[in-house]
């Protein structure tokens, strides 16, 4: 098995009408750190799996179809599957979440289709020998029902970890030998030597 993984940024000009908040009106001011898209490539056998993972607040069916079209039409092979999914971010740009159908803004069909394509592009082609291990655990204080006032809430998490140093290096490289995890937006995955 052999893993790779990329990352490409997802600008968000100033003005930019922004997701997550029924009553929010005001649109992007500023930027105080740079959105990305993230492509992790699995290779195995004939097959290629590429996860890629938007800072987004959600994906619609026809960003995820633009997204699998874009990345399977750059790596030119067979045998791709592509999974596109969100970070739920509510500092991103409105691409129309909602229940029922919803049409993604051209705009960012566009561009996110294009930084997956770029990231997976280079994920696919830096890829290493790794290992894939599920974890889990248990995380505390988050998920809480604020409509109740923020209880303290327990949520289990399980998660895909590779088993190597590389992984991290797509993202950040701990900033200290005594540091034991690299972080990335909410998510603390594991640094090994």
């Amino acid at each position: 098995m052999r893993v790779g993984a990329a990352l490409r940024p997802l600008d968000v000009p100033a003005g930019t009408p922004l997701g997550g908040y029924a009553d929010r009106i005001a649109p992007a001011g500023g930027r105080l750190d740079e959105l990305t898209v993230a492509a992790v490539a699995v290779e195995a056998g004939d097959g290629l799996f590429v996860l890629v993972v938007a800072e987004l607040v959600c994906v619609n069916e026809d960003l995820v179809a633009d997204v699998a079209a874009a990345v399977t039409a750059r790596l030119d092979r067979t045998g791709v599957t592509v999974w596109t999914a969100a970070t739920h971010t509510h500092s991103g740009p409105d691409v129309n979440c909602g229940t029922g159908d919803r049409v993604t803004p051209p705009q960012w069909r566009r561009a996110v289709a294009a930084g997956a394509a770029d990231a997976a592009e280079e994920a696919a082609r830096e890829t290493h020998p790794g290992r894939l291990a599920w974890r889990g655990g248990v995380v505390h204080g988050v998920a809480a029902i604020r409509s109740v006032g923020w209880p303290e809430c327990t949520t289990r998490l399980r998660m895909s970890q590779r088993v190597s140093a590389r992984w991290c290096k797509a993202y950040r490289k701990p900033a200290s030998p005594t540091e034991k995890h690299a972080r990335y937006g909410g998510c603390s995955m594991r640094w090994t030597r």
